[in-house]
């Protein structure tokens, strides 16, 4: 299961809270152990302050965004500086504390509400909000700028990330191809054989670039009331209803497959010398290709798929 950008964010806040606790336990102690107070404050603050700079730097500008309003975060910022004010004091040399056992219980108290109350207002409020407004791919990106060592698989899901590094690394490459397919069909149109079979490959480039581009979107979609651009497999009424027809189609390209072959056998003598076997092999696969379609399709004509409340990749756990 992926590691959504809340339960991240609540893990970090649990480390940061056990560390509010050692505090807390310290001045139970009579007296309190000044020292271990200071150096136990002091530790709290160079976490707190790196975890809030992270928060201030990426958080909280989504948040503000997501909102559309740059003041969102103000009182989230406001409680960064309090909390920082008042663990200096507590972190202070001994020699400086200046304070009565009485104030120094008090200040350890007062951060450890500070604290939590801070925490639970991000979670509530910021957190539930982004959850809500980002998409997977936005949450996942996020994530890795509070996170930058967790593993992509954790912040977008196993298949999901499957799919997007081969989506990334196939639109870095696929330009590049296209550009030069492109300017092979302009020095070569399709009155050549050159231009003819390249202009093929061009659509299908095209086409895949398509299917890339609907899939990710699938995942962006994911948690959004938007229909997702690769639909759902869930029952269809209507399809059990095509059940015959589809059988009988199925039965048709697989009587043109049995036929392409034994054209293509015919033709093995124009290899090389003719786009003929060349042309009927890739209508053999594009037969192969409809038969794959036709089968998915009748196998769920025939017994309706169980509905996994939401397509390919599932929904995230809350």
């Amino acid at each position: 299961m992926a590691t959504t950008l809340s339960s991240a964010i609540h893990s970090e806040h649990q480390k940061l809270l056990g560390q509010v606790s050692e505090l807390t336990a310290l001045v139970a102690n009579d007296p309190p152990d000044r020292e271990r107070i200071r150096a136990t404050s002091a530790a709290l603050r160079r976490q707190l302050a790196c975890h809030m700079a992270l928060e201030e730097r990426s958080l909280y500008p989504a948040y503000e965004r997501v909102t559309g309003t740059d003041r969102a975060a103000a009182s989230l910022v406001a409680d960064h500086r309090d909390i920082l004010r008042r663990l200096d004091r507590l972190s202070a040399p001994s020699t400086e504390l200046g304070q009565s056992e009485l104030n120094l219980v008090e200040g350890v108290w007062g951060v450890a509400a500070i604290v939590r109350m801070h925490l639970d207002k991000e979670e509530d409020l910021l957190l539930a909000e982004l959850d809500r407004r980002l998409t997977p791919v936005e949450a996942a990106a996020l994530l890795h700028t509070l996170q930058p060592d967790l593993p992509l698989a954790e912040r977008l899901g196993p298949t999901e990330a499957i799919l997007y590094n081969h989506v990334q690394d196939h639109l870095r490459n696929e330009q590049f191809a296209i550009d030069g397919y492109q300017r092979i069909t302009a020095r070569f149109d399709r009155s050549s054989y050159v231009g003819y079979l390249v202009a093929m490959i061009l659509e299908d480039e095209r086409r895949h670039h398509q299917l890339f581009s609907d899939l990710l979107a699938s995942i962006e979609q994911r948690d959004s009331a938007t229909p997702p651009a690769v639909p759902e497999v869930r029952p269809l009424p209507e399809l059990a209803e095509l059940r015959e027809q589809l059988e009988q189609y199925l039965g048709f390209e697989q009587q043109d497959r049995t036929e392409l072959a034994s054209l293509a056998r015919s033709l093995r003598s124009e290899r090389d010398r003719s786009l003929w076997p060349v042309l009927v092999e890739i209508m053999r696969r594009d037969t192969d290709k409809h038969i794959h379609i036709l089968q998915f399709l009748c196998r769920n004509a025939t017994t309706p798929p169980r509905h996994r409340g939401s397509h390919c990749f599932g929904k995230r756990a809350g």
